[in-house]
């Protein structure tokens, strides 16, 4: 935690979440200012959707200079923004908003935190087709990474509400006309065969997460390619059961801490103007 004394100076930043009390990112984001000896604090704020104006008109009022977004805020904040990056443009959804003297913008960093989280099993699956569980922001986010940064060309959609795959489906078609979307709905028959078929694939869901972690997402895991690379965006626990039981198939598995670093680094230096010491905060915070 951050050493230094609050003051007016202080730069307030913080997440908005529910739940909030899961998170790693105020360890990141304080160890991070206490090693560049910055006037800084990154706390953590358990909002319920409704209260998310409340919360928005809060951070105005109190000039917090940014916001972290985790579940369920991440495409629910976008009618309350005055800008967006491209990147959000693009992917629906928004997880870093900075405070420009009341005027609200907001960036997707997780695109580039997911993006770098892969970068060293990029041969296993670029360019493949990929399996993706879920159709909410984080869906968005590893869609318009695997198709921009991966090339991948071919993306299997599994969500119970197949409206919200659609949607996913129709609005990367008409930004991405090269790439083909396939929409299964949960035990289709489709399901074995895209698993089967795909070098990568990722479960967005909350399905797992700290404290539901004796939940499992329902898939046939043994129909999984023990070629491809298993993602889960969940890092609280480190090992969900979906990455246990792809574990016992074979596959190479990776979970959601790494992202939420280089992403956190991305807003970190959106608020303060500074690289974050990433690999000196690595050091320092025992679940790395």
């Amino acid at each position: 935690m951050n050493n230094i004394s609050f003051s007016p100076e202080t730069i307030v930043t913080g997440l908005v979440a529910h739940p909030a009390k899961h998170s790693f990112s105020p360890s990141i984001h304080n160890t991070a200012a206490s090693l560049l000896g910055l006037n800084f604090v990154f706390l953590a704020f358990d909002v319920l959707p409704e209260n998310l104006e409340s919360a928005l008109s809060g951070m105005k009022a109190f000039n917090i200079r940014g916001l972290n977004l985790s579940l369920p805020h991440k495409k629910k904040v976008l009618p309350f923004l005055d800008s967006k990056s491209l990147e959000v443009s693009y992917s629906g959804a928004a997880n870093t908003i900075v405070n420009e003297g009341g005027k609200l913008a907001g960036y997707n960093t997780d695109i580039s935190g997911f993006t770098k989280s892969l970068a060293v099993y990029d041969e296993l699956f670029r360019g493949k087709s990929a399996f993706i569980i879920g159709a909410g922001g984080a869906a968005s986010v590893a869609i318009y990474s695997l198709i921009v940064n991966f090339h991948v060309k071919r993306i299997h959609l599994l969500n119970r509400t197949l409206q919200h795959s659609a949607y996913l489906a129709a609005n990367y078609s008409m930004l991405f006309k090269d790439v083909q979307f396939e929409i299964i709905p949960h035990n289709d028959h489709r399901v074995e065969s895209a698993l089967s078929s795909s070098g990568i694939v990722i479960n967005t869901t909350s399905i797992g997460m700290s404290p539901n972690t004796e939940q499992l997402v329902d898939i046939p895991f043994e129909a999984l390619n023990r070629d491809s690379l298993v993602y889960d965006m969940i890092y609280n626990p480190l090992k969900t059961k979906f990455l246990e039981e792809a574990e016992n198939c074979g596959c190479i598995t990776v979970n959601g801490l790494y992202m939420l670093l280089y992403q956190a680094a991305e807003a970190f230096k959106l608020w303060t103007g500074k690289q974050m010491p990433v690999e000196e905060v690595k050091k320092l915070l025992p679940q790395f």
